[in-house]
């Protein structure tokens, strides 16, 4: 044992294992020298081989770390069945260990069985640490070992935890995985306030999941540019609530009221705007109106339909639909909404030559996300495109995919800092990021590519957490030439030899997308919230 220890200390795992079936061989009553192998295969990452040790073994004198670690590695290879089993095993043989208790519950919960979690995290709650030492019940001769003709006793489903265990997040309970077997605590340690703090959070998580209730919301945004023509200012304020069905699904309401504005235009602007000439003097415009939207999301799906705002100069239908967990390894996603990347692209505006409307550009778009997380590490790949269209603007389509990956670093109670690897890239038909009458005055590279180093620091505060985020890299993209009027051929008065068209351009250089700080809500909170 001391050998197998010192080799994976040094990072020789595989002499690790050596040492240890070895001595398997030559021991096979001794329980400790199939729980270090197994847990040996755990630490290198090959899960699919510590099932195979605990079913040999037949879990014979398991510790009830052992049977924690057993349904860690069983969740890991997706083998719901066999986690369940471990842990029904382990809670009867281990009935007062808290880390199995919280185990259970979050299976009890994956299956939609929120009462039993309920009592099962009430059961952990009381169990105390501090008293003398149970005797570990008598096992089901029909749990351990298992009947040859059982399914194998070690696979586990996984995992997008972004946590170490024995963190369990009762909220996405699909979403879970041991990142690393619990400690055996002696039983004569004092109890943990953190940890009965977390198990009361999770308490509360399912408690608070039917819970209704109401929001409120204002945001403020800017968006830089020309005054008149680019620039974009948005002003929403946003009342809503939602009430769970049946303990499956929720059904919300948000009403939104939105006042975009962009400025006065100056004489400084070398932008055409309409059928003006650059430099030209207009009143500025606004835009304002209501909107309402109605969600409905439940683990499997999610439905939402609304409005435009009205009194916007082009009224549309929005809504979207997803397939697949929010947190689940495929998720299929169609979303109709507004492009806004400027009040031409959003509400439409009206020329101020011809009284005209042209704009309220309309995306349509499908994406597929494939994502997979082991661990607080994983990989994901997004594709999806959309087709565009606008009052006044031609059509256009888009077609676009990022991949990337994440890992965790140091992870702890308290704090968990995230680094990852993105890389991007989009195209686009047609170059409609103009302002002169028939363009749709959205972003629309014809070539662009993106490497960025997404960046997460996590940290909890009592029963706050917070979350800091920021994604530096390189970009390069290319923009078409477009002709002035693409929809409608215009005499530009006094330039009867001026080029009809915008030339072509080529960008490349640092990108900064915008840093953030999460909102610092209690955990409860949160977790209510995105069960939605």
């Amino acid at each position: 044992m001391r050998r197998a220890e010192a080799a994976s200390k040094h990072g020789d795992g595989k002499s690790a294992v050596t040492i240890l079936t070895e001595a398997w061989h030559q021991m096979p009553q001794s329980p400790l020298i199939p729980s270090a192998l197994a847990l040996t295969y755990v630490r290198r990452g090959e899960h699919e081989q510590a099932p195979d040790v605990y079913r040999t073994w037949g879990m014979v004198g398991a510790s009830a770390s052992d049977y924690r670690a057993a349904a860690g590695a069983a969740l890991a290879l997706h083998d719901m069945p066999l986690a369940s089993r471990l842990l029904q095993e382990g809670s009867q043989r281990w009935p007062d260990d808290r880390e199995l208790l919280r185990m259970t519950a979050k299976q009890a919960a994956s299956r939609g069985n929120y009462r039993e979690a309920e009592r099962l995290l009430e059961a952990a709650l009381l169990a105390r640490e501090d008293r003398p030492a149970a005797q570990p019940r008598t096992a089901d001769p029909g749990l351990s070992p298992a009947p040859a003709t059982s399914a194998p006793a070690c696979r586990q489903e996984v995992a997008g935890a972004k946590r170490t265990a024995p963190r369990i997040r009762l909220a996405n309970v699909s979403r879970v995985v041991l990142l690393q077997t619990p400690r055996e605590k002696s039983l004569t340690e004092p109890q943990d306030p953190e940890q009965v703090e977390e198990i009361q959070d999770e308490i509360d998580s399912l408690r608070y999941r039917n819970t209704p209730f109401a929001s409120a919301a204002f945001t403020l945004s800017e968006r830089s540019g020309d005054p008149g023509i680019a620039r974009l200012i948005i002003r929403d304020g946003a009342p809503g609530g939602s009430v769970a069905i049946n303990n499956m699904v929720r059904f919300g309401i948000d009403v939104h009221s939105v006042t975009l504005s962009n400025g006065t235009p100056d004489s400084r602007s070398e932008s055409r705007f309409g059928t003006l000439m650059p430099g030209a003097l207009f009143t500025g415009q606004t835009a304002s109106g209501y909107s309402g939207e109605i969600q409905l999301s439940g683990d499997a799906f999610g439905l939402s339909f609304g409005t435009s705002p009205r009194g916007f100069l082009t009224d549309t239908w929005i809504g979207g639909l997803r397939l697949g967990r929010p947190d689940g390894p495929i998720r299929l996603m169609a979303v109709r909404d507004r492009v806004k990347d400027s009040m031409l692209s959003y509400a439409a505006v009206r020329d101020p030559g011809t009284a005209t409307v042209w704009g309220g550009v309309v995306s349509n778009s499908v994406s597929v996300q494939l994502s997979h997380d082991d661990s607080g590490t994983g990989q994901y790949v997004v594709l999806g495109g959309g087709i565009l269209r606008g009052e006044n603007v031609p059509d256009n389509w888009n077609a676009e995919g990022s991949a990337g990956a994440y890992w965790t670093i140091a992870p702890s109670d308290q704090a968990r800092l995230t680094v990852g690897l993105n890389l991007a890239a989009m195209h686009y038909d047609n170059n409609q990021n103009f302002f002169s009458f028939g363009h749709g005055g959205y972003f629309s590279p014809q070539k662009f590519a993106q490497a960025s180093v997404p960046l997460s620091l996590f940290v909890r505060l009592g029963r706050s957490m917070y979350e800091i985020t920021a994604s530096p890299g390189f970009q390069y993209f290319t923009e078409s030439g477009a002709p002035f009027y693409p929809t409608r051929a215009i005499a530009i008065p006094g330039e009867p030899f001026a080029p009809l068209s915008y030339d072509a351009q080529e960008h490349q250089g640092a990108a900064y997308l915008p840093c953030g700080l999460s909102n610092c809500a209690p955990l409860a909170l949160r977790r209510v919230r995105r069960n939605e």
